[in-house]
């Protein structure tokens, strides 16, 4: 919900917008599936660059574990860091692309 909270602290008048037309929820669930879609992807990069794979998992769980956990903390630490700014840059490239209304 920091999506939500952003809109409302930051874009005042797009969160009426949003909220009077019934657009708001169907934006954050949007938003949410973006950032979780990133966040997989991200993991499985970082997991395939590190050369963390299938085999350790069977041979050294824990490790595997630790090592998966500390991706998906890296990973969504960048996600964050993009901002609130950057996640209006994938919505309003997403509408642009659609032709469809401004966020």
């Amino acid at each position: 919900m920091l999506r939500k909270t952003y809109l409302q602290e930051h874009r005042k008048a797009l969160f009426s917008k949003m909220l009077l037309c019934d657009e708001l929820w169907p934006h954050l669930l949007e938003v949410d599936e973006q950032a979780h879609a990133m966040l997989e992807t991200m993991v499985t990069q970082m997991a395939k660059a590190e050369g963390v794979t299938e085999s350790l998992k069977s041979t050294d769980p824990m490790r595997w574990i630790g090592l998966m956990n500390s991706f998906k903390s890296a990973a969504g630490e960048i996600i964050m860091r993009g901002g609130m700014d950057a996640k209006d840059g994938i919505k309003q490239q997403s509408n642009n692309n659609s032709n469809s209304r401004d966020p």
